[in-house]
């Protein structure tokens, strides 16, 4: 019997919040690589996420020079607003990551969606957005949202390898 080693799938976390904290730990607990990229500096930090594999610090419309999203690659994009989720989408939507969950309230999630629309993205491109990320488990604590982000993490993950 032959098995392909691969590394474990890394998962880039966009935001450096509360949640993206509780998310980062979650993550490193299921044995993913998270990367971590915010935009502010006091919560791009090793200190702030001690198990991230690496932490970078820059403006969202810029990460493209840094990180190059593959295949393998999920995403999770929980950053501090609509225009920075935005901006990440925008990127995110033309490479071919395998897996992209975004936060979110209804509202911003619309507001998200039209935006992208707006920007010349398919329905099809943005219908790749699991939004608002989670299963709903009735989730209310950053650590909870972790929970119910991972769980329909591990779900889709579960699924593509039964298909």
């Amino acid at each position: 019997m032959i098995e392909p080693l691969l590394d474990a799938p890394r998962v880039v976390l966009f935001g450096g919040g509360h949640v993206a904290q509780c998310m980062a730990r979650q993550l490193d607990l299921l044995d993913y690589r998270v990367w971590v990229v915010e935009d502010r500096k006091e919560f791009a930090s090793e200190a702030v996420f001690p198990t991230a594999e690496r932490v970078i610090h820059s403006a969202y419309d810029a990460v493209s020079e840094l990180v190059r999203l593959e295949k393998r690659d999920h995403v999770i994009v929980m950053s501090r607003g609509h225009e920075t989720d935005f901006e990440i989408l925008r990127w995110v939507l033309r490479t071919e990551a395998d897996y992209i969950g975004c936060i979110g309230s209804a509202r911003k999630i619309a507001h998200t969606r039209e935006k992208l629309l707006l920007d010349g993205l398919s329905g099809a491109q943005i219908d790749r957005i699991h939004m608002p990320i989670g299963l709903d488990i009735g989730a209310e604590t950053p650590a909870e949202i972790a929970v119910s982000a991972a769980a329909e993490l591990i779900q889709y993950c579960a699924d593509r390898r039964n298909r």
